[in-house]
């Protein structure tokens, strides 16, 4: 299918290669590929017709939720999209799903979304990386412009939203898979559970650039650490 049936049956003609009857059969009725999709949905061929393929309960499809129109909001960085069951799933899909304004503000707005209208909220995509950080370069951009002020804004906006995560009343999963880095790890720490896939890397790589994590990943991870090993209470 992907190099084209039909030029493909021809050329194997051409060359002295036998087609299988089932190939020849099926072009002769008119089609062009042993595959197709319609409105989200995957056909294959057996036994002489298309047949939909079944998709397993446990596996969600973002991709095809997209197809068939379950985008609930969406901009350039991020976009919310409808999963089924009252939840909803944010997806990030800017350049290396880097973290920028366009994927805060999409998180603020979800977290509004999923307030009034479902009853929890997964983050999770299906890009080759989950999260390589926050967009670095743009903060680098503003510093050497000297505009401190943009600065600020940004870093506040970082925080700001991921405490909007942490305290929201409606349960958060983060499903971070691969390169989960930096900004990436951020917004995985404010979540009610992180289901990480094996194949995850994860970290708070920023001072390896020279700066400090600074949308509540220091916090956090101090905050993790003391619940994790409470104190002893001494009597004085």
């Amino acid at each position: 299918d992907e190099i084209g049936l039909i030029p493909s049956a021809d050329r194997m003609e051409a060359e002295g290669t036998a087609v299988p009857a089932l190939v020849k059969y099926w072009i002769a009725a008119g089609n062009s590929s042993f595959y197709r999709q319609e409105a989200g949905v995957s056909f294959y061929v057996h036994e002489g017709r298309y047949r939909q393929e079944e998709q397993p309960p446990e596996i969600i499809s973002l991709a095809r939720l997209k197809q068939q129109n379950r985008v609930i909001l969406g901009n350039s960085g991020a976009s919310l999209i409808d999963v089924g069951s009252g939840v909803a799933c944010l997806e990030f899909h800017s350049p290396n799903n880097a973290i920028g304004a366009d994927i805060l503000m999409m998180i603020q707005q979800s977290v509004e979304e999923v307030r009034r209208n479902y009853d929890a909220l997964i983050i999770a995509n299906e890009g080759r990386n989950f999260c390589v950080g926050a967009n670095i370069m743009l903060l680098l951009m503003e510093a050497q412009d000297e505009e401190w002020d943009e600065v600020d804004h940004i870093i506040r906006l970082f925080q700001d939203t991921m405490m909007k995560l942490k305290h929201f009343e409606k349960p958060v999963v983060a499903a971070p898979h691969r390169m989960t880095l930096g900004g990436g790890v951020e917004v995985c720490l404010p979540a009610d559970e992180v289901c990480a896939n094996a194949e995850t890397y994860y970290g708070l790589v920023e001072v390896g650039v020279g700066l400090i994590p600074a949308g509540g990943g220091c916090k956090e991870m101090a905050l993790r650490i003391s619940q994790a090993h409470p104190q002893p209470e001494i009597d004085l």
